[in-house]
C-alpha cells in the first residue's frame, strides 16, 4: 500500500490506484467511493500511471523515513476497502431476508 501512495502523485490518484491495484475494485466501484462519475478515475489511473513511468518511480517498499508522507492516502485506502466490505456484506444480507 506505501508503495503505491507515492507522495509525487495527488492524493486522489494515490487512493484510486491503491483501490484498483490491491483493492481489486473495479473503476465503476472506485468511481462510485469517490462520488464521480466511472471516466473520471479511468483518467485518474492514466494520469497517475502516466506520472509513474515519465518520473521513474519505481515500485518498491519506501524506507521508513518515508512512511509518514504516505500515511493519509494508506488510511483513507484502508477505510474506504472495509466501507465497500462492509456494503457487500449488507447487501448480500438484505437479499437473504428479503422475500
Amino acid at each position: 500500500m506505501f508503495t503505491c501512495c507515492h507522495p509525487a502523485l495527488a492524493i486522489e490518484a494515490q487512493v484510486a490506484l491503491t483501490l484498483g491495484m490491491l483493492g481489486e475494485l473495479e473503476t465503476d466501484e472506485i468511481a462510485r467511493a469517490f462520488l464521480v462519475p466511472t471516466a473520471t478515475i479511468a483518467q485518474r489511473f492514466v494520469r497517475a500511471k502516466r506520472k509513474i513511468r515519465d518520473a521513474g518511480i519505481p515500485y518498491k517498499v519506501p524506507d521508513t523515513t518515508d512512511l509518514s508522507v504516505r500515511v493519509d492516502a494508506v488510511l483513507t485506502v484502508i477505510y474506504l476497502i472495509f466501507n465497500d466490505s462492509e456494503r457487500r456484506f449488507l447487501e448480500r444480507r438484505l437479499r437473504e431476508i428479503q422475500p
